[in-house]
């Protein structure tokens, strides 16, 4: 026994010491223990003294395992939203129910790595798809979707919880490119205020002048994913998507995606309305809905771009949507009283907003329009969120995109058969810049387009500045400044129009030409020219009538001016006139200055007028000048009517034909003694009036198109008829000689003459004369006799003549004793006013003569 206990004490003896040093190690570690951190990196150092190149190989692949997760929940849904490929087989928008819309939707999921396009994460995500294999979705798993203004980068604007989702309990397959199908049914909430914060933010967008030609949106789905394999959950997993939507016409052709069938413009109940049926291309989509009938408006900026005022309101129909089939959508646009700051001039730019807006819309220019929500439903069955949405929707678009849609409804020019004739036309004046302003009285009418139901269009007044073409050869150009007034009027599709032009200037730009078209509307001829017109109207709107004024309208279109209705020969041969008086001013031995009065019967529909213009136009003979025709009184004149005219007539053969070749050897003094021989004879007398160089001459282009032009008329024959001298009248060929007495015993004859001119006495020196009858001379004068002829009607002194006193001439004048015989007569005379003289030889038919014993 004592042995082991000897041993046992040997032993305790031994390691009493280590075992006491070991309890006060223990008693000081209980009192003084060292942190725990220290504690753990003593241990670590000690491990790794021990065994350093395993703590190596352990630390590395914690620190690869930990940068993968880390990678994974920072990026690991963005590699699958790069890799998703989601395809629809069907979406239905089931109903509108009151919270949102009932939805359904059969498709298919899976991913494709091959679309990721960095390598490592590419082949990164294989791996953990292949370890975690398949990914149960548990419900309830809920889903907010967010949208905000421009893109993800972007912190501007807000991102707008507008829905949530709630998906089902769901197993997808991770593998590559492995078909995980999707049937869903179930209604999805809609938050309409966001979405109204939204429509804010666009157009916050527009009203900070920044216009641009594309948006930028940023869609978001964010929401918590429990799944089941490895009972992982993953919190606020995103699918974030860029969306952009294009504003400029230029990005694409809308023609390619819709076309409008019909179109239809009327103006009932005070108000226009624009109906259209159009058809949208196919869905790409296998989208199935009904929408419901919606009202919306149609606005645009007021002055200052601080409030978007409505334009019109735009009644949608319902539209049903099928997977892949043509849209149809019907709508009616309908325009009533305007808002006075659409129509009010601003003070910036001195034109209104809705003018602004049609002349960028005609020049193809870059407008703004917005498709906006209205308040004036008339579905009462649409759901009260999706009426709020539609109240807060703003929609900005191009003008420019409707052009291309409404281009075979746009009618060709010439279909329009637009047709102008001038009721009355003028000079009123010459400016210091010797360029002529003229006056206008016009009519026409407008054939409008099939489409077009229209009752009333009043446009009351007009300004305009366009220019005229021919052959692509501008003529003139004509600025019509001030409003002028107008009146226009429908009926069956025929829109006519009168207006006045009142002392507008027109710029002559080609005076031949001007003088071409004169000539052929003088002719009766037909002719169309080329408006290019930048226009101004008013005109009232039929429910309020209220004036609105439209400016700096383009426009373009072919014109066909009408003919007078009587071509000028026709009409100068039975030209009216009336001489008032005629004086003479001034005489030479080879001219005569002669003032006359003269009304004259306007043979023309069209008046005309000339106000303070001096005329001066060429009397041309045989191809001499034989004087000038000046008229210095305003002429003012209505179609079909009378007017006074009173003119010089400056006749000096010598003077204006010095420039001039004969083409005979005649003289111009004997040229002008032909002309008044047969026209005192009473025979049909051609004069030419043309115009030159200065008939008008404060404004030499004008003189250049009267130069060009020239017209050939009959002087009208004089016919005394109570104390008025009127033109041609078949019982009377002379208006000089009214009649004659044959004196038989006395061998005399006494005329009865009229002298038209006022102021002056007239001279006749016969030198022969014989009379006749059906060829059978009655007697002659054999020597000279001079007759001076007071003014207006006298009897002549007796004159000695022989008579014939046997034979056929005697027989005659027996039988026609106290009676009266219609006598021809020749003579030579010579003819005197004053100092002026001619040498004549007069034939006459028909002369009353009566026969006494």
């Amino acid at each position: 026994m004592n042995g082991p206990q000897l041993e046992s004490q040997n032993y305790q003896d031994e390691n009493t010491p280590l075992l006491r040093q070991h309890e006060r190690s223990a008693e000081e570690n209980t009192t003084k223990s060292p942190p725990l951190l220290i504690r753990w990196f003593n241990s670590v150092k000690h491990c790794i003294a021990r065994n350093p190149y395993s703590f190596a190989v352990g630390f590395a692949f914690l620190a690869f395992f930990g940068f993968h997760l880390w990678l994974f929940a920072t990026k690991g849904s963005s590699f699958y939203q790069e890799a998703m490929v989601v395809n629809f087989q069907h979406v239905t928008l089931e109903e509108f129910t009151d919270k949102g819309i009932k939805i359904s939707f059969k498709g298919s999921l899976f991913f494709d790595y091959n679309m990721i396009n960095n390598s490592y994460y590419r082949l990164y995500t294989i791996l953990m798809s292949t370890l975690v294999g398949t990914v149960k979705v548990c419900n309830p798993s809920v889903f907010d979707v967010f949208l905000k203004l421009g893109d993800t980068k972007s912190d501007k604007y807000q991102f707008h919880r507008i829905s949530n989702l709630q998906l089902p309990e769901t197993v997808i397959d991770l593998t590559d490119k492995k078909i995980n199908d999707i049937d869903i049914e179930q209604s999805v909430d809609i938050f309409e205020h966001p979405i109204n914060q939204l429509g804010k933010d666009i157009l916050s967008l527009w009203s900070n002048h920044s216009h641009p030609d594309e948006i930028f949106f940023t869609a978001r789905t964010s929401g918590n994913l429990n799944m089941a394999t490895l009972s992982l959950h993953v919190g606020n997993f995103s699918v974030t998507r860029d969306l952009t939507l294009s504003f400029d016409a230029s990005d694409g052709d809308l023609e390619e995606y819709m076309k409008i069938d019909q179109i239809s413009i009327s103006d009932q109940l005070g108000s226009y309305q624009v109906e259209t049926l159009a058809t949208l291309s196919p869905l790409k989509y296998p989208l199935k809905a009904s929408i419901p009938h919606a009202s919306f408006q149609i606005r645009i900026w007021d002055c200052e771009e601080e409030e978007l005022v409505p334009l019109a309101n735009v009644s949608m129909d319902q539209v049903f949507l099928k997977p892949y089939e043509e849209l149809m959508v019907g709508s009616t646009l309908t325009i009533s009283e305007l808002d006075s700051r659409l129509t009010s001039n601003c003070p910036s730019s001195n034109i209104s907003p809705l003018n602004e807006l049609i002349v960028d819309y005609l020049r193809g220019a870059k407008s703004l329009i917005y498709f906006c929500g209205s308040t004036n439903t008339e579905n009462e069955d649409i759901p009260e969120w999706l009426q709020s949405v539609l109240e807060g929707l703003v929609f900005p678009f191009d003008s420019r995109i409707i052009s291309p849609l409404l281009k075979k409804f746009t009618p060709d020019l010439d279909s329009l058969n637009t047709t102008l004739q001038l009721k009355e036309i003028g000079i009123h004046s010459i400016d210091s810049d010797s360029q002529p302003h003229i006056n206008a009285k016009f009519y026409g009418d407008v054939t409008l387009p099939a489409y077009t139901n229209l009752s009333s269009l009043n446009i009351s007044g007009f300004t305009s500045s366009f220019d005229v073409s021919q052959a692509h050869k501008s003529i003139a150009k004509v600025y019509i400044e001030e409003w002028q007034d107008s009146s226009t009027t429908v009926s069956e599709d025929v829109l006519y129009f009168q207006g006045i032009i009142k002392d507008s200037l027109i710029d002559i730009l080609s005076p031949e030409t001007i003088s071409h078209m004169i000539q052929k509307y003088l002719n009766n001829h037909s002719q169309t020219v080329d408006v290019d017109a930048t226009l101004g109207i008013q005109a009232h709107i039929p429910v309020s009538e209220q004036l609105l004024e439209l400016s700096d309208l383009e426009v373009q279109l072919p014109i066909e001016l009408a003919g007078p209705s009587k071509d000028i020969d026709s009409v100068l041969d039975h030209l009216n006139v009336t001489v008032l008086n005629i004086d003479v001013i001034s005489t030479t031995k080879d001219s005569i200055l002669l003032l006359v009065d003269a009304d004259i019967l306007n043979p023309f529909a069209s008046g005309f007028n000339l106000v303070n213009i001096d005329l001066d136009l060429q009397l041309a003979y045989n191809e001499s000048t034989l004087g000038h025709l000046s008229l210095f009184e305003n002429i003012e004149s209505s179609g079909s009517s009378w007017f006074s005219a009173s003119a010089l007539f400056d006749i000096d053969p010598n003077r204006y034909t010095i420039d001039n070749i004969p083409s005979s050897d005649v003289s111009p003094i004997e040229k002008l003694e032909q002309l008044v021989s047969g026209y005192l004879s009473g025979q049909e007398t051609l004069v030419t009036i043309e115009g030159h160089d200065g008939s008008i001459p404060t404004s030499p282009l004008l003189s250049q198109v009267l130069k060009n032009l020239s017209v050939t008329l009959p002087i009208p024959q004089i016919v005394y008829e109570e104390h008025k001298i009127l033109s041609s009248n078949p019982d009377y060929q002379s208006g000089f000689i009214l009649d004659s007495t044959m004196h038989l015993m006395s061998s005399e004859i006494e005329f009865t003459v009229y002298n038209p001119i006022s102021n002056s006495e007239a001279f006749v020196l016969i030198q022969n004369a014989k009379a006749s009858y059906e060829g059978t001379v009655l007697g002659y004068i054999g020597r000279e006799q001079s007759l001076i002829i007071p003014p207006g009607v006298s009897t002549t002194p007796r004159i000695p003549i022989r008579y014939a006193t046997s034979g056929i001439g005697a027989d005659i004048l027996r039988k026609a004793m106290n009676g009266e015989l219609k006598v021809d007569a020749q003579a030579v005379v010579e003819f005197g006013l004053q100092s002026f003289k001619l040498q004549l030889i007069y034939h006459g038919k028909g002369m009353r003569s009566n026969i006494r014993l």
